[in-house]
């Protein structure tokens, strides 16, 4: 998802453009519910912290549940391994 340059008089969700926002306003469409987009708070990606093994980032966002929801292109990279079970977070 990336911020449309060209319109600064946008604002909202309508200030984004890019496949994840085309396929979380499809599936909102789709099932009926409204949504938010905004950037992670702390602009990280998800990585656990070594020292307290606390998450930021996307992963830490649904982890302390600031968020309930995110649409993202979501990699699982090395140092996410640990973090396997999405269920368990959001119950």
């Amino acid at each position: 998802m990336i911020v449309r340059n060209n319109d600064s008089s946008l604002s909202g969700n309508d200030q984004y453009e890019g496949y994840c926002f085309d396929l979380a306003k499809m599936i909102a469409e789709h099932v009926g519910f409204s949504y938010e987009i905004r950037p992670v708070l702390d602009g990280a990606y998800g990585a656990r912290d070594i020292i307290t093994g606390k998450w930021n980032g996307i992963v830490g966002e649904l982890v302390r549940k600031v968020c309930r929801q995110l649409t993202s292109l979501f990699l699982p990279v090395s140092f996410r391994t640990d973090f396997k079970d999405l269920e368990t977070v959001l119950n």
